[in-house]
């Protein structure tokens, strides 16, 4: 079946996510990416205050970094990728 994929949709998947899902849009690559950064953060048992206290940013500009509300600037790509132990080129694979 051309066209189709398999998802598995998670608790915290966005109403635009499960709308995307429903009309077999993949999601795009900066979804992607925020998706691997909320998952590294957890994986390192990093809240969201915590990262935001390092990078000196509020914790919810961290949350919208997340929830894809806000974009991150390249200069805090670099530190929340070094913080959260993930390469620039694996988070936007």
């Amino acid at each position: 079946m051309q066209g189709y994929f398999i998802v598995e949709i998670q608790a915290d998947t966005s109403e635009k996510e499960r709308t995307n899902m429903k009309h077999n849009k993949k999601p795009d690559k900066y979804e992607l990416a925020r998706r691997r950064l909320k998952a590294a953060r957890a994986a390192l048992g990093y809240t969201q205050a915590e990262v935001a206290e390092v990078l000196g940013v509020a914790s919810s500009t961290v949350c919208k970094w997340e929830t894809n509300i806000y974009a991150v600037n390249v200069g805090d790509i670099v530190r929340l990728c070094e913080l959260l132990e993930i390469s620039i080129s694996d988070l936007f694979a």
